[in-house]
């Protein structure tokens, strides 16, 4: 090996050595959370006169009963949604 050849190398090859640099940076950041993918995650939303309130849920989305997953998993956070708010008859 020539004296300078890892310099040489790096000068010839910088433009590949930094797309991989930026490639690895994503795939090691948040290693041990949680992974979520598109087709797995639910967001929900409920408002109501006196609150609103925001979800997400996980739901396997795939196979034929995958959008009936998610409308259970929607119709869930409604219904503890409207069982929270609190009745216009307990104010009297």
């Amino acid at each position: 090996m020539k004296k300078g050849s890892v310099l040489g190398f790096l000068n010839d090859n910088y433009l590949i050595i930094l797309i991989f640099i930026v490639g690895v940076i994503p795939r090691f950041y948040d290693l041990g959370g949680e992974s979520v993918w598109y087709d797995e995650a639910v967001s929900i939303a409920v408002s109501t006169p006196v609150m609103e309130r925001n979800a997400r849920r996980l739901v396997f989305q795939t196979g034929p009963l995958g959008r009936s997953r998610s409308a259970l998993a929607a119709a869930a956070f409604l219904l503890e949604t409207l069982r929270s708010v609190p009745s216009p008859t307990d104010r009297y």
